[in-house]
């Protein structure tokens, strides 16, 4: 078959390109995969065709006749709408014959809506979670209830997750990972105080921050680092926006996984993560992240609002040692439910 992807999302390192990418990777084998995107494609190299239309999106709607006419011209057999404002827009105007498919990504923003504007026109929506399907169907009234399919993500297994898992296990300090950055919806005004608090012990522990540093946060906003909110301590390690490489393998070392997210679509990094034996820290917010984990069997669970709850489930973890039971756990759920192999992303169903 032949396939348009069609995102307005392109920073490399951020959830909806992983996800662009990881598809493409596995659609690439049996068809013939195509881009769509507003800027900057280089990041998606190798994984498709490059197919790029620049300056088509929300601001640049003039353009519309020219991106419908090559569209026509190409006659796609499926267009799969990653978050592309235009698409979402043309929903319409698009050609009965090309199947078309929406993802819905982070619940409760317009990542999420833009899936399921102009649903009439709509072939599927792709909910990422049970939760993202209930949003959907109540905000825009779709009482079609086969017209929204919920798909999990899942990712390739690694060949070496036995081994970092062993080597995680017989480490002398407990290392901890924050992997959001200072975006406010990954939650860093709950994650600086639980630092802090953390630092106020002789724990041995390691704390790595990774991600975007410039706060967003009304609450940060006399700051312009968050290196100026955390605290002076040997024992935390700011790496800052790296490349997605580097940050892979910081991910691979670490013990716990500290996620404490007001919203999510279906968080990739969290099943890496799980993937090579790392405990999962969550918050309590209703978004994938509860569906992913279960309370006490393959991760924890916490009040989003109580820091306190945070620190002594990542304190108890470092002084108690690393639950074997916990990591076994946690990469047999991954295996069981996200594991390319027994789930991939899109059943081929949705395709025809």
């Amino acid at each position: 078959m032949k396939i348009l992807l069609a995102t307005s999302s392109v920073t490399p390192n951020a959830g909806i390109p992983s996800f662009n990418r990881e598809l493409c990777r596995l659609l690439n084998v049996e068809n013939e995969m195509h881009l769509l995107v507003d800027e900057n494609i280089e990041s998606y190299r190798g994984y498709a065709k490059i197919y790029s239309i620049t300056g088509i999106n929300i601001y640049n709607f003039e353009d519309a006749s020219e991106l419908l006419n090559k569209l026509q011209v190409e006659n796609y057999d499926v267009i799969i709408n990653s978050n592309s404002h235009i698409m979402s827009l043309l929903a319409a105007f698009v050609d009965d014959k090309t199947r078309l498919i929406t993802v819905s990504h982070s619940l409760g923003t317009m990542d999420c809506d833009n899936a399921a504007f102009n649903n009439e026109y709509i072939d599927n929506i792709i909910a990422l979670s049970s939760s993202c399907k209930d949003y959907i169907s109540h905000r825009f009234g779709i009482k079609n209830n086969d017209k929204i399919k919920v798909v999990f993500n899942s990712v390739a297994d690694n060949p070496e997750a036995e081994a970092m898992k062993k080597s995680k296990m017989a480490a002398d300090k407990v290392k901890i990972v924050f992997a959001g950055g200072s975006a406010a919806s990954k939650s860093p005004d709950l994650v600086v105080p639980i630092v802090h608090k953390l630092c106020k012990t002789d724990l041995p522990f390691e704390f790595y921050w990774l991600g975007i540093t410039t706060p967003p946060l009304k609450k940060f906003q006399p700051f312009d680092d968050i290196r100026q909110v955390l605290p002076e301590d040997e024992r935390v390690i700011v790496a800052g926006l790296i490349p997605q490489q580097k940050a892979a393998e910081i991910i691979a070392s670490c013990n716990v996984f500290l996620a404490p997210s007001r919203r999510e679509g279906f968080p990739m990094a969290l099943l890496e993560a799980m993937r090579i034996g790392c405990i999962p820290v969550v918050s309590d917010f209703k978004i994938a992240n509860q569906e992913i984990i279960r309370n006490g069997i393959n991760g924890y669970v916490i009040p989003h609002k109580d820091v306190k709850a945070f620190v002594d489930r990542l304190s108890d973890i470092v002084k108690n040692g690393l639950s074997k039971r916990m990591v076994k756990a946690g990469i047999n759920y991954y295996e069981f439910k996200y594991r390319e192999a027994d789930f991939g992303p899109y059943p081929k169903g949705l395709m025809y």
